[in-house]
């Protein structure tokens, strides 16, 4: 092996897929017992390898280190050159790297250091050369080491961590919280009232527990992953001798780095309403993608005899809900994978920081009307299922990372999701603006009715004018014309979450549809009224417009250009309005 990375148990590495982005395809992995890592460093013919644990101290022997590698005292990057071989700490450039990243700043900061670890001396070195007020390690044993620069430097055992609430930097370099103890947490960050910044080192999973906690409560925090591709980027430089300075399309590589290796290592979840195919979709995407496939429902029927629908009846739902979290933390654990959940799986913040550690949430939106609903007890008649589909829709929508609308063709809605993943993958996602035109009574007899009045166009001209306009404007449009007022209140309530804006000509509603109006506020989407007549120039009814109160502004006696006005219109309001 001429390039790769040597350590004890390295099932779940993330440096070979890191490497191979920044153009090493020749790097490798290399597990090594204890008692024949002395021999492998003495024999080894490489080029360039990295070292982890347990073996970074042990690697010192072996090498002539850097300056730093000699203050930390240990090495993560060997180099032979002319027979020769030199020793490197990476860590502390990639650590750096994360914390300017992160926008962590540790100057004139006392820093609380968890684990006294190789991945310890890293992060107490950085700290006390990057103007660290202090810096205590934390250990169960108080275990103290030399580090080669001068500081205010202390060491303390877990049980005198409450002496330390003053703290403002906490960082982590402990393996609690790693995979598959995706649970643990070394400290609670609440505790620690003073903190302007948290750093985890771990990076599978992706969110760790302490990393999430810090973000609920507004703290920034960074986990590991950054770090882990800073080092990397820079040990390539040492293993080819380029320039270790890192210069603007540098910074951008080591972006789009960590972005694939973020998408490779996480999970596609779907998320959705009970009959809206998130089993079928995943298993077709886990073909696709080549990845391992869990449908939480299926795995709660193997692991308790039955599935979810009779287990609520007989139960009920809490108790099943209980056994349910347990079956999506152990799912969600696991990264690089497809999971299929329940509908209601969503509802508990547990399932939705677990499904998050680790996951895109990819949700699966169908319309009510098109939702199976056989056995599925929650959902099983027409008024449970709209009672369920419009507290849940919300929920949906706010956790979300993407949401694809799901086609009568389960291969079309597959299409729809790769298209979306590999759109986020690439970093080519450009989400354009949605609207919906929706038409009312009478516009579909368009170029028939009364053609003194509306013209001789179509309704099916009017929808190939607006889609020719909507390419120019860059946007995304789709239709909706029906006769009958409570059809329009459902189209209206079903764009919530879905479109930017509404454009409506609602027709003779326009003048008594109080259900309209009231659709429109529900769903608090910017909304533009048109109509193809002038109708303030016509009867004294015509000039009634209840949706008046609703919409931003009336557009009338434009005929079809008053519709792309329309869209025009949305599309200069600010978007966080």
């Amino acid at each position: 092996m001429r390039y790769g990375l040597i350590g004890e148990k390295l099932g779940h590495s993330f440096s070979q897929t890191i490497h191979e982005q920044f153009g090493n395809p020749e790097y490798g992995i290399l597990e090594i017992p204890r008692d024949r890592i002395e021999e492998y460093l003495r024999e080894a013919d490489f080029e360039g390898i990295n070292v982890t644990i347990p073996y970074k101290e042990t690697a010192l022997r072996f090498c002539e280190p850097s300056e730093t590698a000699s203050a930390i005292g240990c090495v993560n990057t060997l180099v032979k050159k002319e027979g020769k071989v030199y020793g490197h700490n990476t860590d502390t450039h990639g650590f750096s790297y994360m914390l300017t990243r992160s926008g962590i700043d540790l100057g004139g900061k006392k820093v609380l250091i968890l684990g006294s670890g190789g991945t310890s001396k890293t992060a107490c070195y950085t700290a006390l050369t990057k103007g660290a007020s202090s810096v205590t390690v934390v250990s169960r044993s108080a275990k103290s080491y030399g580090i080669g620069t001068e500081g205010n430097l202390d060491f303390i055992t877990y049980e005198e961590l409450k002496d330390h609430r003053d703290a403002q930097i906490l960082i982590n370099t402990t393996p609690v919280g790693m995979f598959p103890d995706n649970d643990g947490m070394p400290a609670d960050p609440a505790e620690f009232p003073n903190l302007s910044g948290v750093v985890d080192v771990v990076y599978n999973p992706l969110t760790t527990k302490l990393v999430r906690k810090a973000q609920k409560l507004g703290i920034p925090a960074t986990n590991g992953l950054s770090m882990l591709v800073g080092q990397a980027w820079y040990a390539e430089r040492l293993f080819f001798g380029r320039d270790t300075e890192p210069g603007e399309e540098d910074l951008k590589d080591l972006e789009r780095v960590i972005h694939r290796v973020k998408m490779e290592k996480s999970s596609y979840i779907l998320i959705g309403m009970p009959g809206c195919g998130k089993s079928t979709v995943g298993a077709m995407l886990s073909k696709k993608f080549d990845r391992d496939f869990i449908d939480t429902d299926v795995m709660f029927r193997e692991e308790n005899g039955v599935g979810a629908g009779e287990y609520i009846e007989e139960f009920g739902e809490e108790a099943f809900r209980e056994k349910e979290a347990e079956v999506v933390r152990r799912a969600a654990s696991r990264s690089g994978i497809v999971i299929a959940t329940g509908g209601g799986a969503i509802l508990r913040e547990e399932n939705v920081d677990a499904l998050k550690s680790n996951g895109l949430l990819i949700y699966l939106h169908r319309e009510l009307k098109d939702l199976a609903s056989e056995g599925r007890p929650l959902s099983q008649n027409d008024e449970k299922r709209k009672a369920l589909y419009y507290k849940r829709l919300p929920i949906y929508l706010k956790l979300q990372d993407m949401t694809v609308r799901v086609s009568d063709y389960e291969n079309k809605t597959v299409t729809r999701v790769i298209k979306k993943i590999t759109e986020v993958t690439e970093g080519t996602a450009e989400e354009k603006k949605r609207f919906l035109v929706i038409n009312g009574p009478n516009l579909n007899m368009l170029g028939i009715r009364e053609p003194g009045i509306y013209g001789t166009q179509t309704y099916a001209d009017l929808i190939n004018y607006i889609e020719k306009e909507a390419r120019e404007l860059d946007v995304k449009v789709n239709f909706y014309q029906s006769n009958h007022e409570g059809d329009l209140v459902d189209a209206i309530q079903s764009a919530y979450g879905m479109y930017d804006g509404i454009v409506i000509n609602p027709g003779a509603y326009t003048h008594t549809s109080v259900a309209i109006l009231d659709a429109l506020k529900a769903v608090s989407i910017p909304a533009v009224e048109v109509h193809i007549s002038d109708v303030d120039q016509r009867d004294d009814f015509r000039k009634i417009s209840f949706l008046r109160q609703a919409v931003t502004e009336t557009i009338s006696g434009k005929g079809f250009a008053g519709y792309v006005e329309g869209i025009r219109r949305l599309l200069a309001i600010p978007s966080d309005l």
